[in-house]
């Protein structure tokens, strides 16, 4: 058993961290207040309760904690991860166009997206035709996305992306 230091805001007494006995002189007092507690940390914990109802756990028993902003971000990236913006964008853009030509829709909404699709569809004929000039320039050496991914799993081959993945 050793002594640990808890450290709670000074104005709400909510939890902020655990830290050893030595660290007390470290503690500015002006935003934290602090509590000793005599615990063994390789099988106890602090529950993470505030100053007057938080207490010593075994490791472990406590409930596991589901914020709903975290959910949200996962369910996001999973999204993400197999459909990117610009292809969900896409996909109502081309619904869109066709509703507005199969009702042969027209009001100053249907101008104004009208005109943002004519934007994007001569950006992306842009983006083609830079690609065509870089691939076709001996003074460029271009880089197709299939390229650039195997170069990626090259760097990271053998177990090291899991390796940091797992460290972050």
């Amino acid at each position: 058993m050793e002594k640990h230091i808890i450290i709670f805001n000074k104005v709400s007494k909510e939890y902020f961290a655990v830290v050893s006995l030595n660290a007390l002189d470290q503690i500015d007092s002006t935003f934290f207040i602090t509590k000793t507690v005599e615990f063994d940390d390789t099988t106890h914990e602090w529950d993470g309760g505030n100053f007057d109802d938080g207490q010593v756990i075994v490791k472990g028993s406590s409930n596991i904690t589901a914020i709903e902003s975290t959910l949200d971000q996962q369910c996001g990236k999973s999204i993400t991860d197999v459909y990117k913006t610009h292809h969900e964008l896409n996909a109502i853009i081309d619904v869109l166009k066709e509703i507005i030509e199969k009702e042969n829709l027209s009001s100053d909404a249907v101008d104004k997206f009208k005109a943002i699709t004519q934007f994007i569809d001569t950006r992306r004929i842009l983006n083609e035709r830079y690609k065509s000039a870089y691939q076709n320039d001996p003074n460029f050496n271009y880089i197709t996305k299939e390229q650039e991914q195997e170069a990626i799993d090259r760097l990271y081959d053998g177990g090291l992306y899991e390796k940091l993945n797992n460290s972050m």
